[in-house]
């Protein structure tokens, strides 16, 4: 029943996938499917409360449940309730240390507060920890590019878009470093 919720999900399909993580809940209390339901209500703009209550439910179920905790930490960051989501991705970390889309999504919030530094060692070890993750290497492609470090952005930039050839974030940063190295100093 869980990998047909999933398919369901991955299909677009959050009706039938919310009816089966639901039904899965009712009868056996999985965890998972409190977590499937948690990201299923995420996707709906006005879901947050309910993707909470669902995230809530997996985490009585299982405290220690690190996926969860990261779900959470997403809801949280849409509502900006950055301290709840930095300790649920802290908490996230202490369970699984090397939860790479955590140690990312804690990158984007020490890069916020202006801690480049730790920033960087956390896309870093998002990227060691999952190499594929074309949005962690354009994150430290803007990161390195805004502290001079054009050689490597310019490196991290094309290895987002050979990781997804269609990420229009990865080839306006592309084109922008591009452009800017091209024009004659002042």
């Amino acid at each position: 029943e869980y990998n047909l919720a999933r398919l369901a999900y991955e299909r677009g399909d959050r009706d039938e996938a919310r009816a089966r993580f639901r039904s899965l809940w009712g009868r056996t209390g999985d965890p998972d499917a409190a977590n499937g339901l948690g990201v299923v209500e995420m996707l709906d703009p006005n879901g947050s409360g309910r993707a909470l209550e669902w995230l809530g439910e997996a985490l009585r179920a299982r405290p220690d449940y690190a996926d969860a905790r990261f779900n959470r930490a997403l809801v949280l960051l849409g509502l900006e309730r950055n301290e709840e989501a930095r300790e649920d991705l802290r908490e996230a970390l202490r369970l699984s240390p090397g939860h790479a889309p955590a140690l990312y999504t804690q990158g984007i919030l020490l890069e916020r507060e202006g801690k480049s530094g730790e920033a960087e060692r956390n896309y870093r070890e998002a990227l060691r920890r999952d190499p594929t993750r074309d949005d962690a290497w354009n994150a430290l492609g803007v990161l390195l590019a805004r502290s001079g470090r054009t050689k490597e952005a310019e490196v991290c930039f094309r290895r987002a878009l050979r990781l997804d050839p269609s990420s229009a974030e990865a080839r306006g940063n592309l084109s922008r470093l591009v452009g800017e190295s091209k024009r004659p100093p002042r």
